[in-house]
C-alpha cells in the first residue's frame, strides 16, 4: 500500500510482511491507531496473529512513510497530525507535481488518458462506497496516472508525501459531512483529468498546483480544530 504507484494486482501474493504493513496502515487511517498511541511489538505481533519479525520490518519501513516515529524510552508511536506537518508536506507535494505536470504533458497521449479515466472510475468508486483502506490506493494510482514524466527520485519523494496525505484526508472526511466532501473531492479531480486532456504545459502543471493547494485550504480546518471521527 505504501509507495508511489497503482496498487499490486489481486494475483499478487503479498508478504507477511507487506500484509502487516498494510493493516497497520488501514488501522491508522481508520482512526482505530491514533496519533501518539505507543505500538508495543508484542502487542502488535499478538492482535495481528504473527511473529515479532514481521511487525517490526513493517513499522520500520513505515517509520521511512513519516507515520510512525520512534522516541527513546518509548519505542515506536503513531506519529502526530499537526497544522506545520501538513502545511509542510502540501508545500512539497505543490512544488515537486507542478514540475514533474510539466514535463508530464508531452507523455500524455491517447493509452495515458485512457488510463487516467480508468483511474478517476476507480477512485470514484472507492471514495463512495469504499473502506479508508480502499480509498488509498485509489487515489495514489490516480495521481501517479496523471505524472508518466516523474524521474525514479520524484517518484519516491511523491510515494511518500502521498501516504503522509492520507491520514490528513481521512482525518477531514471523518469530520466533514461526509457525502458533500466525498463530491467535491470527486469534482476536483475530474477538472484535473480536465487539464490532462489540455496538452498544455502551463494549464496541467497550474490545475496540478491548484489542486494541492485548494485540497490544504480544505484540510487544515480539520486539523486546526478537529471534530469527532464517525
Amino acid at each position: 500500500m505504501t509507495g508511489f504507484g497503482p496498487p499490486p494486482s489481486p494475483t499478487v501474493k503479498l508478504s507477511v510482511v507487506d500484509q502487516v504493513t498494510n493493516q497497520i496502515v488501514e488501522m491508522v487511517l481508520k482512526g482505530e491507531l491514533r496519533p501518539g498511541q505507543a505500538l508495543p511489538i508484542n502487542d502488535m505481533a499478538s492482535l495481528m496473529g504473527v511473529s515479532h519479525i514481521p511487525v517490526r520490518e513493517a513499522l520500520r519501513r513505515l517509520e521511512s512513510d513519516g507515520l510512525i516515529v520512534y522516541q527513546r524510552g518509548k519505542g515506536a508511536q503513531v506519529a502526530a497530525v499537526s497544522e506545520d506537518d501538513l502545511r509542510s508536506i502540501f508545500r512539497l507535494r505543490r512544488v515537486i507535481e507542478a514540475d514533474v505536470g510539466r514535463r508530464s504533458v508531452a507523455l500524455l497521449d491517447e493509452p495515458h488518458l485512457t488510463e487516467i479515466e480508468q483511474r478517476l472510475t476507480d477512485l470514484r468508486a472507492a471514495m463512495t462506497d469504499s473502506t479508508p483502506a480502499a480509498v488509498s490506493p485509489a487515489h495514489q494510482a490516480f495521481h501517479h496516472a496523471l505524472l508518466p514524466g516523474a524521474t525514479p527520485w520524484d517518484c519516491r519523494m511523491l510515494g511518500q508525501l502521498w501516504v503522509a496525505t492520507e491520514r490528513y484526508l481521512q482525518l477531514y472526511l471523518g469530520t466533514a459531512q461526509s457525502a458533500t466532501a466525498t463530491a467535491a473531492i470527486i469534482e476536483e479531480h475530474e477538472s484535473l483529468l480536465h487539464a490532462a486532456n489540455s496538452a498544455n504545459e502551463d494549464t496541467f502543471s497550474k490545475a496540478l498546483a491548484d489542486h494541492v493547494t485548494w485540497s490544504e485550504s480544505e484540510i487544515l480546518p480539520a486539523i486546526v480544530m478537529p471534530g469527532p471521527r464517525g
